[in-house]
């Protein structure tokens, strides 16, 4: 997906910082180094996502060139005939809080549920969204929908953001691609 400015001033900033504060020296990085290494990668990858989730950043959703491409294509897959069913993935909870209000305005007659981990019964939103019987959206964090729950009402699945182990995003994505699985996936 493209990135927008506000995703590209963000990721230099960060770039930057990272650059001041180690160097580039990145082989002699050692010990406590290393943890802000990783949460440089874990910023660097919310910025590829949507630069709001920084904490320093106050940008809108809506200048996420990840979040446009998903409207796009939401569009397109809810466009067709019949009751379209779709899953969002995340690892980021607070990208999908961040989805669902958009979502809402730009598809008001979509149904959404949740998943993630603060959801106490998590068989009631996935009864529902496979009960629906109109078109649905489901947001779920990869680790919450990871294992455990059949999504095979689905007929198209969006990773938000890749995972460090692809083993995680497979498992996430044969949620919907179980037995009883009728429909073909996208």
């Amino acid at each position: 997906c493209p990135i927008s400015e506000s995703q590209q001033s963000a990721y230099q900033r960060l770039l930057e910082s990272a650059r001041t504060k180690f160097g580039d020296g990145w082989q002699g990085i050692q010990g406590q180094q290393r943890v802000h290494v990783f949460s440089l990668i874990t910023r660097l990858r919310q910025a590829c996502c949507d630069p709001g989730l920084l904490p320093d950043c106050t940008a809108s959703i809506e200048q996420s060139g990840k979040v446009q491409m998903l409207l796009t294509r939401l569009a397109e897959a809810l466009s067709g005939n019949g009751a379209r069913k779709v899953v969002v993935f995340s690892q980021f909870v607070q990208l999908l809080r961040r989805l669902k209000p958009l979502l809402k305005s730009q598809f008001p007659d979509l149904k959404l549920f949740e998943l993630d981990g603060s959801t106490r019964d998590r068989g009631r939103p996935v009864a529902e969204f496979q009960a629906e019987t109109g078109p649905a959206l489901m947001l779920i964090s990869l680790r919450a929908g990871g294992t455990g729950i059949t999504l095979h009402a689905a007929d198209y699945v969006f990773l938000m953001d890749p995972w460090w182990n692809p083993a995680v995003e497979a498992q996430a994505v044969d949620r919907v691609l179980r037995l009883g699985q009728t429909r073909t996936v996208f």
